[in-house]
């Protein structure tokens, strides 16, 4: 799951489907894809996008 306290209320309201990028710690861009998991939060899971390249 992807969680940043500025993107989280955005990707609380993405779909399954949606590709969505997320800056991690060392400041790189990562894309990831949100799958059809529903979380207790109301968020999807996501899969990183580098891993099916």
């Amino acid at each position: 799951m992807l969680r940043s306290r500025t993107h989280e209320d955005h990707l609380a309201r993405q779909g399954a489907g949606a590709r969505v990028p997320w800056v991690g710690p060392t400041g790189e861009e990562e894309w990831f894809e949100l799958t059809d998991a529903l979380l207790p939060d109301g968020t999807y899971a996501a899969e990183p996008l580098a891993l099916y390249r």
